[in-house]
């Protein structure tokens, strides 16, 4: 076997529906992709994840299947850091299907030097119609602000990238990701990455499709996950906050004193009225012009999926704040370097 230049790391956790896929892809890389190699962190499926990967591990060398005892994501992804027989090391999650020269183009623009983390678009797509209204919701502008991985069309350098491939030294340097993360783990490396002066380049290029949350309940869940998450990376990485984290749960909280006050103050009660009113013909309009004219079937969906991502992110945030602040215990603004 050639040596491996490349460890491809994909972290999960019950995805028996997507892992084969997702795998099937990666190992779809064109011929021109450098020697490499997928670690499959499991952190203790259930659904028979564990039975999928096994069986075509068993055919396929370059597939590896690691037990992740903590189960979260930062976790595996520190456990494959660890394992990595790759120079490069890139993520893969597990419901994402990777392009056929996907590797290739991350390697090809981490060796001009340009970058220390490079990645591309976040493309959605849904496999239900709750799933289609959700990646519409999650490709616009007013449901995501200015991320710019969810809409871009060139090339630019930016605060984030969605998955991310780096050097392996370049992630042992940083001491690996922070296992304090349960999510936004990516965003806080990426934080100190570029502390430490680090480049993170997005190129369109780079492409991949992602499989977003097929219903509701799911969609909540997952943003309140990430707002609560996105408090502790703010309380420990203040100056990294940025507008489009801020005006959700500012939004929220404007609109929950407001609600408060309206009992004692009639001007409080107006201007409420007049905000939720404001922020309901936002959505209305939005809703509009991402469903017309190509998907005039999801506008109802849309009006129910804008106002989920926007209230629970803000809800997960605050509720995160208020759980830090009650502990009295800041988090520390480096974690120790792992021992390698």
């Amino acid at each position: 076997m050639s040596t491996v230049r490349i460890t491809v790391a994909i972290p999960v956790l019950n995805e028996a529906k997507w892992i084969e896929e997702t795998l099937l892809a990666i190992l779809a890389q064109g011929e021109d992709t450098p020697a490499f190699e997928a670690l499959v962190m499991d952190g203790g499926s259930t659904d028979g994840t564990l039975e999928k990967v096994r069986r075509m591990a068993g055919s396929e060398p370059r597939i590896r299947l690691i037990p992740n005892p903590a189960r979260i994501q930062s976790a595996a992804l520190n456990i494959a850091l660890d394992q990595a027989r790759g120079e490069f090391f890139v993520r893969v999650d597990a419901r994402t299907r990777i392009a056929d020269d996907y590797l290739v183009r991350c390697i090809e623009l981490l060796e001009t030097g340009r970058a220390e983390n490079v990645g591309g678009r976040m493309v959605p797509r849904g496999t239900t119609p709750m799933g289609e209204a959700i990646a519409l919701a999650t490709s616009s502008r007013f449901g995501m602000g200015n991320s710019y991985f969810h809409y871009a069309k060139e090339e630019r350098e930016v605060d984030t990238v969605y998955l991310g491939a780096w050097r392996r030294d370049t992630l042992r340097a940083l001491g690996g990701f922070d296992e304090e993360a349960h999510a936004n783990e990516d965003y806080e490396l990426n934080i100190r990455l570029r502390e430490a002066g680090g480049r993170i380049l997005l190129s369109p290029k780079i492409r991949s499709v992602y499989l977003p949350r097929e219903d509701w309940p799911g969609l909540r869940r997952q943003y309140s996950r990430y707002g609560r998450w996105k408090a502790w990376t703010l309380w420990k990485h203040p100056s990294s906050l940025r507008i489009r984290q801020a005006v959700p749960p500012l939004f929220l909280l404007t609109l929950v004193l407001g609600i408060l006050l309206s009992p004692f103050a009639p001007l409080a009660a107006a201007a409420t009225a007049a905000l939720a009113a404001l922020y309901a013909g936002v959505v209305l309009l939005a809703a509009a012009l991402t469903a017309f004219p190509s998907e005039p079937r999801h506008f109802l969906r849309l009006l129910l999926v804008f106002p989920t991502i926007h209230l629970c992110w803000g809800a997960g945030l605050w509720s995160e704040i208020v759980r830090i602040a009650s502990r009295r215990r800041v988090p520390p603004r480096r974690s120790p370097a792992r021992a390698r």
